[in-house]
């Protein structure tokens, strides 16, 4: 209840591949040896599949509708990994009129600043394929 999803406002495509990720690739999260907790899991997958089709703005459009985004929006960088719904997040920052992502990532231990636009960076990553975009409300 703290954010409003608005990718829907963004002109977006629909995505309708069920997710399943987590649950069937268990082995990948320590904390999923726990039976309750990988029940849990399971729980939010049906959620998630009992809302399909999710919108998401394709990597092609990103530029088209960075202007409707706005600073500190939660970005969610979509996966083209079979049951995997999102890859990455982080919050949107615009800087000298250009879009970024300010994010952790995977490798570095320091908060930062996407050195590619976001158009860039989603379009630079083969596993990434687009966005979804949350806002407080």
């Amino acid at each position: 209840g703290l954010l409003d999803v608005i990718t829907h406002g963004l002109n977006p495509e629909s995505d309708d591949e069920p997710i399943d990720f987590m649950s069937t690739h268990s082995t990948m999260y320590r904390q999923l040896v726990n039976p309750v907790v990988l029940e849990s899991i399971q729980e939010m997958e049906r959620q998630i599949n009992a809302h399909l089709p999710r919108a998401y703005v394709p990597a092609e459009r990103i530029k088209e509708i960075s202007p409707l985004i706005q600073d500190g929006d939660v970005i969610a960088a979509t996966s083209t990994v079979q049951g995997l719904d999102i890859a990455h997040t982080g919050f949107a920052i615009w800087l000298d009129g250009n879009l970024h992502l300010l994010h952790a990532p995977l490798i570095g231990s320091e908060v930062e600043i996407s050195e590619l636009s976001l158009s860039d960076r989603i379009n630079s990553i083969p596993s990434q394929d687009g966005i979804m975009v949350a806002r407080a409300n």
